[in-house]
């Protein structure tokens, strides 16, 4: 359908995709669900992983999109899943509807992530001048990383993304209910101005800033949704 808004949800489960599916709709965005292929892709290297989602996702170049919206979902109820494998899916993902998007549309990426290490991280300089390689892109992200998390990616990204119409941006929330263990939730609830911890709902009210329209300025922005625990 000609200008119509799609968004790709990337790691439907738990409640944060459905979350993401449900504000997705509210928008009127037609939806599609890209699995976390865990089991076949996880030996694979990252320019591997790159060529296998861009074929997941090629259907976009078929349509005539206004905005597209990736919405990677960071955040798994399984505690022992492999987190360093996964957020190089997360990376592979990015940077396969990098090569393959129409860059004079709206192009769109956020990561939901937890803000429980965000005070530790720091951003390393790298760069790259002239024309971006996405393997050479991804490498770099990986090496600026530190515990496992997406706050530097996102950064490092937007800078290396802007010149493709690319806003990568971050929703950051505070402990979820059914999803954040207890004791988590329960530290997290001292420091807390308002009532913890966070439901499908507020998931999905708060990702709906990242899908309006008309918000086309913001990039390279880490919002927290953490009930005013980062203040102290």
């Amino acid at each position: 359908m000609t200008n119509q808004s799609l968004c790709i949800v990337f790691n439907t489960e738990s409640v944060v995709g459905k979350a993401s599916i449900k504000s997705a709709k509210n928008r009127n965005y037609k939806v599609y669900k890209l699995k976390y292929e865990k089991n076949f892709i996880k030996t694979k290297k990252l320019d591997d992983k790159i060529c296998f989602y861009k074929e997941k996702i090629q259907f976009i170049n078929k349509n005539k999109y206004k905005r597209i919206l990736l919405i990677c979902n960071t955040l798994n109820k399984n505690q022992n899943f492999d987190g360093e494998n996964f957020i190089d899916d997360v990376l592979a993902v990015i940077l396969a509807f990098s090569e393959i998007t129409n860059k004079s549309i709206d192009n769109r990426v956020t990561l939901v992530g937890t803000v429980e290490s965000y005070d530790f991280l720091k951003l390393n300089n790298s760069n790259i001048e002239g024309k971006i390689y996405t393997n050479m892109l991804g490498k770099n992200a990986n090496n600026i990383r530190m515990d496992g998390s997406i706050i530097p990616i996102v950064k490092y990204l937007t800078v290396n993304l802007g010149h493709l119409n690319f806003k990568i941006n971050a929703a950051l929330f505070a402990p979820i209910e059914s999803l954040s263990p207890k004791n988590v939730i329960k530290g997290y609830q001292s420091k807390s101005l308002i009532k913890l911890p966070i439901k499908e709902l507020d998931i999905s009210n708060s990702l709906d800033l990242f899908l309006d329209p008309s918000n086309i300025y913001m990039t390279g922005q880490l919002i927290k949704f953490d009930g005013g625990v980062s203040i102290w």
